[in-house]
């Protein structure tokens, strides 16, 4: 794939559908890992469809969001159980990704904690168009308060926040709550 790569310089556009590919092997964290990072050097990346389980720590999260600043959408569905990165690290595609409208991306909801960084000096903290976010790992009522919380910190534009489970339901309801708190003052 790295020799292909200089051969699409302006591709705007990349979808990946890893898991229907009818491969007979597995192939671990790292080896995926290593298909899916040269993919970080398409600068002009805008829109990206994946369905393979790359595994997502905050350090490749960090990764990602910076080498693809152009970033509309981005529709990721990996379920690597041994690498998700922390709701926390979504704060890097709120700093580097100023054009991010949709967003979906699994991450550890119930390692969810309140450290979330704190980035309202950024300038586009308050006007991020971030306006969906899908995040295909369950979330529990116990930290549905802190993944909105976290979410509206990042996002306040937010619009949809979603997930499989109940717990979504709870998400949705605090972030519509802090939404309107926000209007209210």
């Amino acid at each position: 794939m790295t020799r292909l790569l200089p051969s699409f310089p302006f591709l705007q556009d990349l979808t990946i559908d890893g898991e229907s590919s009818g491969l007979p092997i597995e192939l671990d964290d790292t080896q995926l890992w290593s298909i899916f990072e040269p993919l970080l050097e398409l600068e002009r990346l805008e829109v990206l469809n994946y369905n393979l389980s790359v595994p997502v720590s905050d350090q490749k999260t960090l990764q990602i969001a910076c080498a693809w600043p152009r970033l509309k959408e981005s529709y990721a569905y990996h379920n690597s159980a041994s690498g998700l990165a922390s709701l926390e690290s979504l704060a890097y595609f709120a700093r580097h990704c100023p054009n991010l409208e949709h967003l979906s991306y699994s991450i550890q909801v119930q390692t969810a904690t309140t450290s979330t960084p704190v980035i309202q000096d950024h300038p586009t903290s308050s006007t991020h168009p971030l306006r969906s976010f899908w995040c295909n790992v369950e979330t529990d009522k116990v930290t549905a308060h802190t993944m909105a919380q976290g979410l509206y910190q990042m996002f306040p534009n937010l619009e949809e926040a979603d997930g499989p489970g109940d717990g979504w339901t709870q998400v949705k309801k605090k972030l519509r709550s802090l939404q309107n708190r926000q209007f209210e003052e």
